[in-house]
């Protein structure tokens, strides 16, 4: 670990558990070290290994060129919509995703990961308790 931090090995994001494998030898080591001793403020995190927060991918189509997108709960509507919009010359929205019912919480740090980012989002569902749940994690402060 000191070597690979000397060395600027952890320069290139990697997700965690790729990061604990190539540190430790074994993917879910990293994550039971996160509640030791070894993380935190002044010591090990996340970021200072170069981990990538754990964010559920979420599935999304462009149909325009903008950021303006849509975000159905549910598989039916996303491919009805899909379909819609895609065939419209004057579109209300560009991307269209598919935020997996209760998932959505948990995927939304996905859309920092695309192009092109959204500049605004609806989001055609309903949170309940279940998919608004929130638990507070050390590294990367709140997910799903």
């Amino acid at each position: 670990m000191h070597a690979g931090l000397v060395h600027g090995d952890f320069v290139e994001p990697a997700p965690m558990k790729y990061r604990s494998l190539q540190l430790t030898g074994d993917e879910k080591r990293l994550a039971t070290w996160m509640g030791t001793s070894l993380f935190g403020p002044g010591r090990l995190t996340l970021p200072l290994l170069g981990c990538l927060p754990d964010v559920l991918p979420l599935a999304w189509e462009a149909v325009g060129d903008g950021g303006r997108m849509v975000i159905f709960e549910n598989a039916g509507p996303f491919v009805v919509a899909r379909g819609v919009l895609a065939g419209m010359s004057d579109r209300p929205f560009d991307l269209v995703g598919y935020g997996a019912g209760g998932s959505i919480v948990a995927s939304l740090g996905h859309l920092l990961t695309i192009e092109p980012r959204p500049t605004s989002i609806a989001y055609v569902g309903d949170l309940d308790r279940a998919g608004s749940r929130w638990r507070r994690t050390p590294a990367h402060g709140r997910r799903n």
